[in-house]
């Protein structure tokens, strides 16, 4: 379920919750200080706290449904176990995530909260865990399909495009692993509005609309080039770990 307690709320506090397990948060100054270029967001206008909601509230996909589920968010909307697939896509988890997660896309800014006790390594902000942002972009791509499937095809577009500003979000990172799990998401949205534009007879009104949207977003393609930088940064910082406690 969502929290009833606003970001500027949660950002005050050393540990934050994620699928009921409790994380530690690794101190943003102490990043700055070791040489981490990290923007000072006020919590209300980060979108990290909108994402952190729907990644509370998504239900883990039944096993007999995991094959329909990729295969929508792989392909197209299956024909077989549709029924099936619509029925846990809209379980009362499900909504719940899909919608602060296009809340969170539309959002300005993001970054990520690290976690890892800073008593010990850094290595562990350098690998973060970001498969729950890969979950949210397959279930927008998946509910997508089920749109499409309708008929919906700008609601559609829209949870393709969201996709697509999650990965933006996502790869805007101090760490690699950020930016290639953001390229990742902008890859699978993208696919998924051209599969739209190939496969359905859209108006020519629909695809201005999709075309603008894609113009707006043209500038926010995701790029390594953050997390090959800070790789220095954090060897450096690892280096003088392994000194000081070898």
């Amino acid at each position: 379920a969502q929290s009833d307690r606003t970001p500027s709320d949660r950002a005050g506090d050393d540990r934050v919750t994620v699928r009921g397990e409790v994380m530690q948060v690794w101190p943003m100054d102490d990043l700055r200080a070791r040489g981490f270029e990290i923007p000072e967001l006020d919590p209300d206008d980060n979108a990290y706290w909108t994402y952190l909601d729907a990644i509370n509230a998504y239900a883990e996909v039944p096993e007999d449904v995991a094959p329909a589920f990729q295969y929508a968010y792989g392909t197209a909307w299956p024909t077989g176990h549709a029924t099936r697939l619509a029925a846990f896509l809209a379980s009362a988890e499900n909504p719940k995530a899909i919608q602060p997660a296009r809340e969170a896309a539309a959002g300005e800014s993001h970054q990520l909260v690290y976690f890892g006790d800073p008593a010990g390594s850094l290595i562990n902000v350098l690998l973060p865990n970001l498969s729950h942002y890969r979950h949210l972009g397959k279930l927008l791509v998946a509910d997508g399909r089920r749109l499409e499937a309708t008929g919906r095809y700008a609601d559609a577009a829209d949870n393709y495009l969201a996709v697509m500003r999650m990965g933006h979000h996502v790869a805007t990172g101090i760490t690699l692993i950020e930016n290639l799990v953001g390229l990742s998401l902008w890859a699978l949205g993208d696919q998924a509005v051209g599969q739209l534009v190939l496969r359905k007879d859209l108006s020519a009104e629909q695809l201005a609309v999709i075309r603008d949207e894609l113009v707006e977003l043209r500038d926010q393609c995701p790029s390594t080039l953050a997390g090959i930088r800070n790789e220095r940064v954090f060897g450096l910082s690892l280096v003088d770990e392994f000194t000081a406690q070898p």
